[in-house]
């Protein structure tokens, strides 16, 4: 109501003022009126001169309406429009968030959010209709808007409207988020626990909603503040801060906290599956981030391929190896085997009889077989063609001539000649 007195508006009960509601020195006056506007803005009027003397756009609260402004008015020096967040969702007193307009000189105009003070998110400079770091007006949005700001001697603040007659509004959360219209985040915080990195932190570390309880064996103990000004937001700063905290909850209204100590370990926390346990807020470092859970996605397939390839040109090294090696042995238990033939004055062998063997030039062989030529050539076997020679004693020599006389004389892939006959062997060599 407007109080007769004074000209303000105020909430009372029973003649006694709760609230003023207005700040205007208009003294006693049956003149004003307290209209709505269309737009929402919430207007005091002295209706003699039309002039308005209060109106609610310039107080916001954590609510931004199309055509309010975030941003300060330099004629005055004194009237700074922003907006604040609630304690909690049910605590509508003055939260940890404010969120503002500071253009960091004129081709640099940004939205900035403060937690107790500090900076703590910028939504980047706007530009084409959009910001850098914010939702807004993207191809997925439900809602698309007309923003504009004004940066002069006199003004310095931004405002937007939407289109088709839509007035979505922008609510600033008490934990630092920015809806629109309580349906789509137009930009919600990645970690609500501070811009400040602790030592005992990683940039992977969360905290994550789990219905159970902490073990009493496993934990140090627990704190509590009943503080009602310390918010959801003020107990999660706590907690990130202070290396041996695991995890937190508040009271039911969103205030005070209650925080639990002990050194990390997976068996910290007991997860109820029932979820009848009321649900807190723990710290978890993940063993792996998304980002290298995203590099090893990409990377795991290509190491996988190197890795079979490697296998396969090893086992056709192993197995060409292999082949090589037995290739090897053959070769010398076969030279072996000819060196104990040729060896005459070996007589006993392993309680076998040895045998006599006599060895050729593989020039005389060459010239008994006529150069290997198919006349002489009787037939082909399994280890090679065969050939007929003469062998005859001259001057305590054996002489190879070619001949009718049947002699088999078999060349071996060592260029080892083997002539055998009915009663005598001989080897033949290069």
């Amino acid at each position: 109501m407007i109080n007769p007195d004074t000209g303000k508006l105020i909430i009372d009960t029973g003649g006694i003022t709760l609230v003023n509601i207005s700040d205007n020195q208009s003294g006693p006056t049956s003149n004003l009126t307290a209209t709505l506007q269309d737009i929402g803005d919430f207007q005091l009027k002295n209706e003699v001169d039309n002039q308005i003397l209060w109106k609610s756009f310039d107080y916001p609260t954590n609510v931004l309406l199309p055509g309010m402004k975030l941003g300060s008015d330099l004629r005055t020096g004194t009237r700074n429009w922003k907006l604040t967040s609630w304690l909690s969702d049910k605590v509508p007193d003055y939260g940890a968030f404010t969120m503002s307009w500071e253009p960091n000189g004129e081709n640099s105009q940004r939205l900035l959010i403060r937690q107790r003070g500090q900076p703590y998110w910028t939504s980047g400079d706007m530009n084409d209709q959009t910001f850098k770091f914010m939702f807004v007006n993207a191809p997925w949005s439900e809602y698309w808007y007309n923003l504009s700001y004004v940066y002069n001697n006199e003004e310095r603040y931004f405002s937007y409207h939407g289109f088709n007659g839509n007035t979505p509004m922008w609510i600033l959360t008490s934990n630092g988020q920015v809806l629109d219209d309580e349906s789509s985040a137009l930009w919600s915080p990645e970690c609500v626990a501070g811009s400040n990195l602790p030592q005992c932190r990683s940039e992977d570390d969360q905290f994550f909603q789990r219905n159970g309880d902490f073990a009493p064996d496993m934990t140090e103990g627990s704190s509590y503040d009943d503080n009602s000004s310390v918010s959801f937001s003020d107990c999660m700063v706590r907690c990130w801060n202070d290396c041996s905290c695991l995890g937190f909850i508040t009271n039911s209204n969103g205030t005070g906290c209650l925080r639990w100590t002990g050194a990390k370990s997976v068996n910290n926390f007991l997860v109820n599956p029932q979820g009848i346990s009321v649900a807190k807020y723990v710290l978890v470092s993940p063993i792996l981030s998304n980002r290298q859970i995203s590099g090893i996605l990409i990377w795991a397939p290509i190491v996988a391929s190197i890795c079979l390839l490697l296998f396969c040109f090893g086992l056709l090294w192993y197995r060409k190896n292999m082949k090589l090696k037995r290739e090897e042995e053959r070769q010398k238990d076969d030279e072996k085997h000819l060196l104990e033939l040729m060896d005459s004055s070996n007589t006993e062998k392993g309680g076998r009889k040895g045998s006599h063997m006599m060895v050729f030039s593989f020039s005389a062989i060459v010239t008994a077989t006529n150069d290997f030529s198919d006349e002489n050539k009787l037939g082909q076997g399994g280890f090679g063609p065969v050939y007929k020679v003469f062998v005859y004693l001259h001057k305590g020599r054996i002489v190879l001539e070619p001949s009718v006389f049947f002699i088999f004389v078999k060349k071996t892939r060592y260029n080892v000649l083997i002539v055998r006959n009915i009663k005598l062997s001989y080897v033949l060599c290069n």
